[in-house]
């Protein structure tokens, strides 16, 4: 990967008053062979005294003199550059470039208080945003389409029994289609409930249940895997 750096850098007040180490080093965080598209990635205070030549104690005071000023984020041998996104070439895959190297930081180095920092930057913060929405909308979109499959075949179903329909718009009956969703059932299972509970229920004290607010509940998992024979064995 081709990195550059803006030559407009050099005439920065800031990078004017760092130290020759200090300028060295900073150049050195945006150039080097581990640094990603999104300046956020993997490295040691070791390998990067090697590749630099600086003995690692130095490195470390360095990096800490960075942190402080706010430049940088350097936390679990994860090295994050500030604006580093911000002044790439302009690709009109950015969003998937932003989701591929995030994706690729620990869950552990996400929850850290200094990483919380990187949402406010201009750059990857920005198209993070833009990433949460944008799966956000997919969740509701798929939730939005397996909700009307899922009451219309409990709805097909209960008509043989001559049950009222239930609206698949219904906000309850969506928050619970999309929980269960989230903890990873497909719509598969959904119908699975629909077609064991309503032939288990059916003409006993239970058939007042069969209703999205009582199957597709905390309890659909134990629905789903339920081995009855009747309603009794509940």
């Amino acid at each position: 990967m081709k990195r550059w750096v803006d030559d407009v850098m050099f005439r920065d007040k800031w990078f004017e008053s760092l130290s020759a180490a200090e300028k060295y080093m900073f150049i050195y965080l945006l150039i080097n062979p581990s640094c990603n598209i999104i300046g956020f990635y993997e490295i040691s205070t070791t390998l990067i005294s090697f590749e630099t030549g600086l003995p690692e104690e130095i490195c470390q005071n360095v990096i800490a003199k960075l942190s402080k000023s706010g430049k940088i984020v350097y936390v679990q041998g994860y090295m994050f550059v500030f604006n580093y996104f911000k002044h790439r070439f302009e690709s009109k895959n950015d969003r998937l470039i932003v989701q591929f190297c995030w994706d690729k930081i620990p869950e552990s180095v996400k929850k850290e208080k200094t990483i919380t920092s990187i949402l406010n930057d201009k750059g990857i913060g920005y198209y993070l945003e833009l990433i949460k929405e944008s799966n956000k909308e997919k969740r509701e979109g798929k939730a939005s389409v397996v909700c009307k499959a899922v009451i219309e075949d409990l709805n097909r179903r209960l008509k043989r029994k001559g049950h009222e329909k239930f609206r698949s718009t219904t906000r309850k009956t969506q928050s619970l289609i999309s929980s269960r969703l989230k903890e990873g059932f497909e719509q598969s299972d959904f119908l699975a409930v629909n077609e064991k509970m309503i032939k288990a229920w059916t003409g006993t004290k239970y058939e007042e249940y069969l209703r999205p607010q009582t199957l597709y509940s905390e309890k659909f998992e134990n629905y789903l895997h339920w081995k009855g024979q009747n309603a009794d064995d509940w």
